[in-house]
């Protein structure tokens, strides 16, 4: 899908709910064109190719993560990830946020074909009123492995995502298992779920 006149930008659609199912009815088309929200749109970014739903600041109204995976920034197509907040009447484009490696107090930074927002997801990771958000970035290079791949791994507040606290994830941390390898592609894919069953 293209921004109007911009080939390959992106957008996401939103269809509401109601007591019979989906309705076009006040449905919505979210680009980085959309009046209000931070970003411009530029060829093949392809928003929209990531997507998940959370409650990031607690007011138990949905929020969504949109991933721009080819986001056009300086360096070269690192990526960004897209929040719009939800209200009472649906999403709107108050108080979004554009996230990416070079957001001030991220780890890591932003570097040329990153692909962060490749694949996103949300929960909540640490138990307390807020989902947070993991971003994928499988063509993070670590060290001299090439396309390692890691986890950003942003939490919720009051305010909704923050740097706060931020972690980065990835196969040399102490303690995890098989190690960082080039074109390991950490991040690819991201699922959450309660595996150790403690809420």
């Amino acid at each position: 899908v293209g921004y109007p006149g911009i080939m390959g930008a992106g957008a996401a659609a939103v269809l509401y709910g109601t007591g019979t199912g989906l309705s076009a009815t006040d449905n919505q088309m979210w680009s980085q064109g959309s009046e209000g929200v931070v970003g411009n749109p530029y060829p093949w970014e392809d928003l929209g190719a990531s997507v998940t739903v959370g409650d990031f600041n607690g007011d138990r109204i949905a929020d969504v993560a949109i991933g721009i995976p080819d986001d056009w920034l300086d360096p070269d197509r690192p990526g960004a990830v897209q929040v719009l907040y939800g209200t009472p009447t649906g999403l709107d484009s108050a108080d979004n946020q554009l996230w990416l490696q070079n957001s001030p107090d991220i780890l890591e930074v932003s570097e040329d074909d990153d692909a962060f927002g490749y694949a996103v997801a949300a929960g909540n990771f640490n138990g307390d009123a807020f989902d947070d958000l993991a971003v994928g970035v499988p063509d993070e290079d670590l060290g001299a492995s090439a396309n390692a791949g890691c986890v950003n791994v942003l939490y919720g507040s009051a305010g909704g995502l923050s740097a706060d606290g931020n972690i980065l994830l990835h196969q040399d941390l102490p303690g995890t298992e098989n190690g960082t390898e080039a074109e390991d592609r950490f991040g690819g894919a991201l699922a959450v779920g309660d595996f150790d069953g403690d809420g």
